[in-house]
């Protein structure tokens, strides 16, 4: 059986199986003001028998393992918490990044959806199930998926950095105001190095003059376990 054990940070509380792949992802949620407290746990990997990928014919994703879930379920907004719902660990093979895809699983007697949103290029994202579904059977039959395409367009510069646990700051070095913007970030495992969740998290920053610094603190963002993983201003 392979074994992942995870350190414990603040979101959400979770432990994933994999099939042979097994996710322990423990986290407890401290919220003071706008920034979150952290703790450590000491962490170990091990890896064997690995089980064989499942591509999604005409996309670039690739279904890497069908997990069940314990945890608090973000995909609906609701972080009620749930037991043994199925979940993919799927895989963005391409060089780009995929603004939405929707994926439906089938096993023998059952079918289950997923919706991802903001799939970062090369990397991986464990998908709850999106009704919350739970696992009843694990061997795949046959998948269907499809993705959608971002348009390619020169974002503005700008640079973000963290500061502190919870807060980032938005320098605007584009040399022109810029107006609308969205700033994306995940929950990221760097364990495991994979990103948690179908659900993407989003902070709106209404305006920056050129060479002004905002403060923004985003929802659910905790140093060390959440990543900016892109950036756009509203046509």
């Amino acid at each position: 059986m392979n074994h992942i054990a995870l350190r414990r940070f603040a979101l959400a509380a979770a432990s994933v199986s994999l099939g042979t792949l097994t996710a322990l992802v423990l986290i407890g949620s401290t919220i003071v003001g706008n920034a979150q407290s952290l703790q450590d746990h000491a962490s170990e990997t091990a890896l064997q028998d690995q089980l064989e990928s499942v591509p999604i014919s005409c996309t670039p994703l690739v279904i890497q393992e069908l997990a069940a879930y314990d945890g608090k379920f973000i995909e609906d907004g609701s972080d009620r918490e749930v037991e043994n719902v199925a979940a993919i660990m799927l895989h963005n093979s391409a060089n780009r990044m995929i603004p939405y895809a929707y994926v439906t699983v089938y096993t023998e007697n059952c079918q289950y959806t997923f919706n991802a949103y903001m799939i970062p290029p090369k990397s991986s994202v464990l998908v709850p199930e999106e009704a919350g579904q739970i696992l009843k059977e694990s061997e795949i039959v046959r998948v269907f998926g499809w993705t959608t395409v971002k348009e390619e367009r020169e974002e503005p510069r700008l640079e973000i950095e963290e500061v502190g646990m919870g807060c980032l700051s938005i320098t605007n070095r584009s040399g022109s105001k810029l107006h609308n913007l969205t700033i994306y970030h995940r929950t990221y495992i760097p364990d495991g190095c994979f990103y948690m969740g179908g659900r993407v998290f989003k902070t709106e920053v209404p305006y920056i003059a050129p060479g002004n610094t905002v403060f923004v603190y985003p929802e659910n963002y905790a140093s060390g376990y959440s990543e900016v993983i892109f950036y756009e201003q509203s046509k």
